[in-house]
């Protein structure tokens, strides 16, 4: 409803703008130089000018006998001697835009020559024009048409380029007020300037008018709704009066022209924001028709779908991201549990170890299905069952190292396999061979973290009960066993120690900020656990 009435009143402003379009003329009293040209003056001020300007809705020409009579009730006698001055005077006095002055001298008996000066008190512009005239009236009149009145058209449309660059100069200096007049000048000279209707609505959002804003890019939008620059401001005058229905809207319109998949992925932001997940969906979604490689759009929606729980929607998008960023632990375990929930876990095995038949080498496939044998070993309540889908993800693993023996993700795998199953000097050998083979990823170091935790767990739970042992016994035993105990605490401590520098190598090796929010929780952890096992 809001939409059709800024509708209706941007039509009302148009129509109004086109009444307005009127210039106003006067002729002053046309001067003959020679006795011969008397009858041809007469013709043109009595008759063939009146007709002339009858015939073109753009103008108004003031009554010429009235005319007359206010010029000779002034001070001034003779049309050629006037100054600009005096024209500025003049118009202003007859309240009209366009002051016409002129002479009519014989060129023979059939021909005459019409000078004239075309005055405009809008802009101070002056023009010399002459044309030919001759005693037979159509051709009198056709001459009136086709030189004089195209002259006269020249010149107004030729001031109102001057205003208008005038007005855009006022604008780029930031005088928003003078442009502002300016700019609906040239608008009552030629309300089809969409130009200038574009810059009228660009300073009224210059000046906070914000209704007037709308009002004046409507109008322009009304005559070409693909304009992009009246959108964008448009969109703009929504966004400064906190309307961000309908500046979403008109960023809609702006996407779909501009065919721009970063403004669709903004807009996915901004509804998903906003709560309205069909729209952020859809959003996303045409982000990625027009980008079918645009990463960071298959991320949002894989997320965004797996946050509302339609996790058979998710798939195709987080397959994507997981294809993308396989060393990504947040990604892999959102695809695995979509994978769950909606059923289709074996599934996807059946299908990746499809593709790995027919193609051994194909290094996405090997990944993606052992994070899948990972999650099925995780959730399996029978040891067995997990101790066998450990061991396809492992020989997986190996399989895939032997066609890669230098890609890192293999190792952190087999790392990640060893450690959920309590091997902890395998999952640190692969761990540390991940991190030699690509020193890029955070994953090996927080596995090397955990490790040292794990073992300084240990030390320290040695630690307790040498303690325990050590209070209770008496001369050498008591020696012995108290060395024994500051050495387990000392080893914990060491060992806690060496996991803070692993988790903050980890650290330094992401931007993710849920990855280092995690980090964060660790170090805080491990920090407990330095300070309680420290010396006395």
């Amino acid at each position: 409803m809001k939409k059709w009435l800024l509708l209706i009143l941007a039509m009302i402003m148009l129509g109004a703008q086109l009444a307005a379009a009127v210039t106003n003329v006067a002729i002053l009293p046309l001067k003959r130089l020679d006795r011969s040209s008397e009858y041809i003056r007469k013709l043109l001020t009595v008759r063939d000018l009146a007709l002339t300007f009858e015939k073109n809705d753009k103008y108004t020409l003031k009554d010429m006998k009235e005319t007359e009579k206010l010029f000779k009730e002034s001070d001034f006698t003779d049309v050629d001697d006037l100054q600009v001055e005096e024209m500025t005077q003049i118009a202003k006095m007859m309240n009209v835009d366009i002051l016409i002055m002129g002479n009519i001298s014989a060129k023979n008996q059939q021909s005459f020559i019409v000078s004239m000066r075309l005055y405009s008190s809008r802009s101070n512009e002056l023009k010399q024009i002459s044309f030919e005239v001759g005693k037979e009236k159509n051709g009198r009149l056709k001459v009136l048409k086709e030189k004089f009145m195209v002259e006269l058209n020249a010149f107004v449309s030729i001031e109102t380029d001057k205003i208008y660059n005038i007005a855009i100069n006022y604008y780029s200096a930031e005088n928003y007020p003078e442009a502002a007049q300016n700019l609906k000048l040239v608008l009552t000279l030629n309300p089809d300037n969409m130009e200038a209707q574009y810059y009228l609505g660009a300073t009224y959002l210059k000046q906070q008018k914000y209704t007037e804003a709308i009002n004046a890019l409507n109008i322009v939008l009304a005559k070409d709704a693909n304009n992009l620059q009246a959108l964008s401001t448009l969109a703009d005058v929504y966004d400064a009066t906190k309307d961000n229905a309908n500046k979403m809207l008109v960023l809609e319109k702006v996407a779909a022209i501009d065919a721009d998949e970063e403004m669709w992925f903004s807009l996915g932001n901004l509804y998903a924001e906003a709560n309205n997940v069909p729209k952020a969906i859809s959003s996303l979604q045409n982000a990625i028709k027009l980008n079918p490689e645009f990463d960071k759009a298959y991320y949002r929606l894989a997320f965004l779908l797996y946050d509302e729980q339609r996790f058979g929607d998710a798939l195709e998008y987080l397959e994507y991201a997981y294809n993308k960023y396989p060393d990504n632990d947040i990604i892999a375990k959102r695809l695995a549990i979509s994978y769950q929930r909606s059923g289709r876990i074996n599934e996807a095995i059946t299908k990746y170890e499809s593709v790995i038949q027919n193609n051994p080498t194909n290094a996405q496939a090997y990944l993606n299905v052992v994070g899948l044998y990972r999650t099925m070993a995780a959730d399996a309540t029978d040891p067995k069952i997990a101790a066998e889908y450990y061991k396809k993800a492992i020989n997986s693993m190996e399989a895939l190292k032997k066609n890669t023996p230098d890609n890192g993700l293999v190792y952190l795998n087999l790392s990640s396999i060893y450690l959920a199953q309590k091997m902890y000097n395998e999952a640190e050998t692969n761990a540390n061979l991940a991190t030699q083979k690509d020193g890029t990823m955070y994953q090996p170091f927080i596995i090397l973290a955990a490790i040292q935790q794990i073992r300084g767990s240990e030390k320290y739970n040695q630690f307790s009960d040498l303690e325990k042992k050590a209070s209770k016994a008496v001369g050498k035993q008591a020696t012995s066993l108290g060395k024994e105990r500051d050495a387990a605490r000392n080893g914990a401590n060491a060992m806690f120690r060496k996991a803070d520098e692993l988790l903050r190598s980890a650290k330094s090796r992401t931007n993710d900020n849920e990855v280092i929010n995690d980090i964060n929780k660790k170090l805080a952890d491990v920090a407990s656990l330095i300070s309680k096992s420290a010396s006395y």
